[in-house]
């Protein structure tokens, strides 16, 4: 019997302690990967037709949406460097994920109360990054530090002959810097959209649309965007944005599950075992009472 409860114990135990880690970490990942991404089946960068912007955001139970472009590009500060993924981002998207509590320095640059961020030209352009990636690159959002990104120059057909042309180059002041973990902290930069597209040479092109749906919502507004939206793009949710993790934290549940499940069946054999051990031995004992009256 004391088997079976700590088998049973150990059970309870365990399995909050999962599901507790799992709701951490789902809670964490809304920072970057939204209710709803719409990308394009083919290629990387995709422009879409302002109508079907406009569809999408009246359609029933989208609360708010987000147009984002984003590639890898090469950060320099200080004679570091560092490959990282450029986000740019307009001012619904901190509507849209929930980056704002993890904001430990700075602010939200392309917030409402500060679009001057970007188009003012008294204002330096400002950048939101990873604390891993600032102290990585050495730059500090309390002085008038700069760092650079460089990104390959898509019309240059042969970077061999002029080298200096083969990339080029956004200047930016960290404004805000967000602690997620290590997976978001030591990869993504955020910086104002119209900057970004620039940088990349694909004014009015995006590489996602991310959208805020209702609660409970999500699957219902899927199948309505495809049809709104036809084969030419996908409509993820954010368990397809993050198969492999939700599929490994599944197993790794299911299998924890199975082990403390045959510990349980195995103490509880040994209790009926022993209990009809008992039974039998004690069937004169038995007997004698019944006799007795017993």
């Amino acid at each position: 019997m004391v088997a079976i409860a700590v088998s049973s114990g150990a059970m309870i135990i365990i399995f909050s302690v999962f599901n507790g880690l799992e709701s951490l970490v789902k809670e964490r990942y809304k920072a970057f990967y939204p209710d709803l991404r719409i990308v394009t089946a083919r290629g990387k960068f995709f422009t879409i037709d302002p109508a079907k912007l406009a569809a999408i955001r009246q359609t029933e139970g989208v609360k708010e949406i987000s147009n984002v472009i984003e590639d890898n590009a090469f950060a320099v500060s200080n004679n570091e460097q560092k490959v990282i993924s450029l986000k740019g981002i307009d001012a619904h998207y901190f509507r849209v994920n929930d980056i704002t509590p993890y904001i430990v320095q700075g602010d939200t640059f392309v917030s409402e109360s500060r679009p001057q961020a970007y188009n003012d030209p008294g204002s330096p352009n400002t950048a939101i990054m990873g604390q891993r990636i600032l102290n990585e690159l050495g730059t500090d959002i309390n002085s008038l530090s700069y760092f650079t990104l460089n990104y390959p120059n898509p019309t240059v057909v042969n970077p061999g002959a002029d080298p200096g042309s083969a990339f080029q180059s956004l200047r930016l002041h960290p404004g805000g810097v967000f602690r997620i973990e290590e997976e978001f902290d030591g990869k993504y930069i955020l910086a104002p959209l119209p900057l970004v597209q620039e940088l990349f040479k694909q004014a009015g092109s995006y590489s996602s649309v991310e959208i805020k749906a209702e609660p409970g919502r999500a699957k219902q507004i899927q199948e309505q965007l495809r049809k709104l939206l036809g084969p030419a793009f996908k409509v993820e949710t954010r368990y397809e944005q993050n198969k492999t993790m939700y599929m490994v934290m599944g197993a790794e549940k299911w299998a924890v599950y199975a082990i403390l499940l045959l510990v349980l069946l195995i103490a509880s054999f040994n209790m009926v075992g022993a209990l009809s051990m008992l039974v039998l031995e004690k069937q004169k004992d038995i007997a004698i009472l019944k006799a007795m009256g017993a």
